[in-house]
């Protein structure tokens, strides 16, 4: 009887209509609970680092002993929640960056070094890997061109790692 409703082709396009919506609906629900777990690991640190807890007598180490224990949350992802805010003061903005994409970037010591990476991965929609190997990449060259001891040495490793950084900039 549906068959009768509606023919096959105008069921086959309903059909594949439907689809589409509920997969941009998934991804759209997807999306927003990605920038959820940033937004809340930010508020997070922020509220911690309103108490200013200090190292003095291992207070903040027992607090976030306490907090571990009462929240089920690591102590380093409590860590990481309070250099993510103190590193990010403003309220981070919804993008493609997942925790996990920030978890990386708060390894990187150097500031003009991570909002570099961190605005690349954004441009480019690196998934965490390719973050991942970027950064490792960085980390190489920049320990090459530390390493002094053996010019000769450090040009070689330098010319290896050229043609990696060319294929990330790419």
């Amino acid at each position: 009887m549906s068959e009768n409703i509606l023919a096959k082709r105008g069921y086959q396009k309903l059909l594949l209509d439907l689809k589409k919506v509920i997969e941009i609906g998934k991804k759209k629900v997807e999306e927003v609970a990605r920038y959820q777990l940033v937004l809340t690991y930010w508020e997070v640190g922020k509220r911690i680092e309103e108490e200013k807890l200090t190292n003095n007598a291992n207070y903040s180490n027992l607090i976030l002993e306490d907090l571990n224990r009462d929240l089920g949350l690591e102590k380093t992802t409590l860590r990481r929640s309070i250099q993510f805010f103190n590193l990010y003061p403003n309220k981070p903005e919804i993008s493609n960056l997942t925790w996990s994409h920030y978890r990386h970037l708060l390894a990187i010591k150097d500031d003009d070094l991570r909002i570099q990476l961190e605005e690349k991965t954004k441009e480019e929609s690196w998934n965490v890997v390719k973050l991942g190997q970027a950064i490792k990449t960085t980390k190489e060259n920049n320990e090459v061109i530390l390493d002094k001891s053996n010019f000769l040495d450090c040009f070689g490793k330098f010319a290896r790692v050229v043609p990696l950084l060319i294929k990330f900039c790419r």
